[in-house]
């Protein structure tokens, strides 16, 4: 992560934290949505960006005819272009991979897949779910491109669902402090999880294929992984080193 990247999303994450103090709904929603969409636009591009616009036009619209006939023919068709949204970006670099020559139709060539497309096309889908349900859910455009576009999921997920986010968007709570709080410590989770947990499994994982590949053609069973991990199981590790005439501090040196 390079420094103009952590200087852009703790700007972001300052702007939106400071839409919370923001006491009207809809100025806070066009805060945030104009965060999010500058933030895609600045990870993907305006073109993909363009898209997600689309898509979550298609999407609003669509649920509006689903919600005045929730059948299912129409929840297929709302689907289906989704689905071959999906499709179209996932699969078609693909097929040009595997036959270049049909990259010479023009514009084929040059597709790629766009940030985070499968997590706003299956939120998509989720909210044409909920319509079919006959759930009570009523959001204003504004709203739908923002749980659409939401900058923390919308390149990574998870993918999340409206009646969980819609009230939170047109929350007025004051309790700032307790929002603050908890926040604070999913943050602290999160880089926890991420450069500590995430760096040891990776380190284990790669002395695990050291010694698989070491104990390629010997009788002498590969360990799991479990047992570069769990103190219970290390004996396990100890004597298949032993076998084969190693031990820890040459094998890890």
């Amino acid at each position: 992560m390079t420094g103009i990247t952590i200087v852009i999303l703790t700007g972001i994450l300052a702007l939106s934290c400071a839409a919370r103090f923001i006491r009207v709904v809809i100025l806070r929603q066009l805060l945030l949505l104009s965060i999010s969409y500058w933030a895609y636009a600045h990870w993907a591009g305006v073109p993909f960006l363009l898209l997600l616009i689309a898509s979550s036009l298609v999407n609003y619209f669509w649920g509006s005819v689903l919600r005045r006939r929730p059948t299912t023919a129409l929840l297929w068709v709302g689907i289906g272009l989704n689905v071959f949204l999906l499709g179209f970006f996932k699969y078609v670099p693909a097929m040009i991979a595997e036959w270049p020559e049909a990259a010479s139709a023009g514009f084929l060539g040059d597709i790629i897949l766009p940030l985070g497309i499968s997590f706003w096309t299956f939120q998509g889908i989720s909210y044409l779910f909920d319509l079919y349900r006959e759930e009570e859910l009523d959001p204003s455009l504004l709203e739908f491109c923002l749980y659409m576009a939401f900058w923390p999921t919308v390149a990574s997920g998870p993918v999340a669902r409206l009646p969980k986010m819609l009230p939170q968007f047109r929350q007025t709570s004051t309790a700032v402090g307790d929002d603050f709080s908890v926040g604070a410590v999913r943050i602290v989770q999160g880089i926890f999880m991420k450069f500590v947990l995430a760096h040891l499994l990776n380190h284990q994982v790669h002395h695990r294929g050291q010694v698989h590949a070491m104990l390629a053609g010997t009788a002498v069973a590969p360990p799991q992984l479990d047992e570069f991990l769990m103190p219970s199981e290390a004996h396990f590790r100890v004597d298949d080193l032993r076998a084969l005439g190693w031990s820890e501090a040459t094998l890890f040196a």
